[in-house]
């Protein structure tokens, strides 16, 4: 399992080593859903989850500049929409009525899971390495 895991970051990664521009995106408030073991916080208030770990990844190459909030589903997809908040982290299905209202990336494990964006972002450089 842990080198299953591994080989999945890793081959998720591969493609964002090919693009190394920076974007001046500000301050990027990323939604942490609260589900285990994608996403969660420890009781010393860090966050933790593999795709809290992915995030950090792809931040850390694009020298992205963020913040995690924890929040749930609902409060997820209204913030996304409402621009709260730019990117949505966590155990978060790709669904038709979830596609209707924000950006996924493209699925990261059989069950459908992956990262979500405001539309807002979809015009810039979001698209170079999520899609």
């Amino acid at each position: 399992m842990r080198y299953t895991l591994l080989l999945l970051l890793t081959l998720l990664y591969l493609p964002l080593r090919s693009n190394t521009d920076s974007v001046a995106l500000g301050k990027l408030n990323v939604a942490v859903f609260d589900a285990a073991p994608f996403g969660f916080l420890y009781p010393d208030q860090t966050y933790g989850g593999l795709m809290v770990e992915l995030w950090k990844t792809i931040a850390e190459e694009l020298h992205y500049d963020y913040e995690f909030q924890l929040t749930t589903m609902d409060s997820l997809m209204r913030g996304l929409e409402t621009g709260k908040y730019d990117v949505g982290i966590g155990a978060i299905s790709i669904t038709p009525s979830r596609e209707a209202r924000v950006d996924f990336s493209h699925a990261i494990n059989p069950s459908g899971t992956g990262i979500c964006v405001s539309r807002a972002h979809v015009k810039n450089a979001w698209q170079k390495f999520i899609f």
